[in-house]
């Protein structure tokens, strides 16, 4: 296996042997990891970005358990080769792996196929689904434990699967300090994300225990750093009401402030 990315917690290249059924879209030959040293603080280590078609469908997730790594399969339906425009990222504090489906903007009402796909897993904690801006959508892995992803594509149907084994080198411990809004409604998470983009900042969006969407922008190191950046946000603040709270790299918030 090519490894672009010798990081614990980034996404491992694909697989140079794989079954002839396989597609090999152009985001994968063109990704390439970012600078030695870059984390972006929660961004990605590792980016794809790619796909070539558009009003596609995600039909499906499934999970199964195969030994030694457990897989996840988006299917999609409207294309029997090509796999759906898409970016794929993984994320640090807390680790995850985001996938936006800007070629994929509706889903299927019976996504998964069971009501908790994922109870017996003991590597991923659940899937959480956003609807963004301009009908695109987004999902987020959110592993229980500390893993390494594996992603590659297949066809007849298209689908993207993505293999998650236990990772031999523990995260870090320290915590990171995040500014983060109350529960985000209706629109609010696109106008959220557009506010914060045009203040400058990189935000994205996160759920809780229960499902409930609230925006965050960026992680800083201390006390300090955090109240400094919210003071720079009085415009979102404005709209949005902006906490600092503490997370570690595995710690999905249970509730939302």
């Amino acid at each position: 296996m090519k490894t672009f990315c010798t990081s614990p917690f980034s996404v491992i290249a694909i697989m140079t042997a794989l079954l002839s059924t396989i597609v090999w879209p152009p985001w994968i030959a063109a990704a390439a990891p970012l600078p030695d040293g870059k984390t972006g603080d929660y961004l990605a280590d590792i980016d794809f970005a790619g796909g070539s078609r558009d009003g596609m469908e995600l039909y499906q997730i499934r999970w199964g358990s195969h030994g030694s790594f457990e897989r996840v399969v988006l299917e999609f339906t409207g294309g029997a080769v090509d796999l759906p425009r898409m970016e794929i990222r993984t994320e640090k504090y807390p680790i995850r792996m985001v996938i936006g489906l800007p070629g994929a903007p509706h889903r299927s009402s019976s996504l998964f196929t069971s009501p908790d796909p994922f109870a017996k897993s003991r590597l991923l904690a659940g899937v959480s689904l956003f609807d963004l801006c301009q009908d695109n959508q987004s999902l987020a892995l959110i592993p229980a434990r500390p893993v390494e992803f594996d992603v590659f594509g297949l066809n007849n149907p298209p689908r993207i699967v993505i293999d998650l084994r236990l990772s031999q080198s523990l995260p870090p411990e320290q915590e990171k300090y995040s500014l983060r809004t109350l529960p985000l409604l209706g629109d609010q998470p696109c106008t959220f994300l557009e506010a914060a983009r045009a203040s400058g900042f990189t935000p994205r969006l996160l759920t809780d225990g229960s499902g409930n969407i609230f925006g965050e922008v960026d992680l800083y190191s201390n006390l300090r750093e955090a109240f400094s950046a919210r003071d720079g946000l009085k415009k979102l603040s404005e709209h949005f009401s902006l906490l600092v709270k503490t997370r570690g790299v595995m710690e999905t918030p249970a509730t939302v402030p």
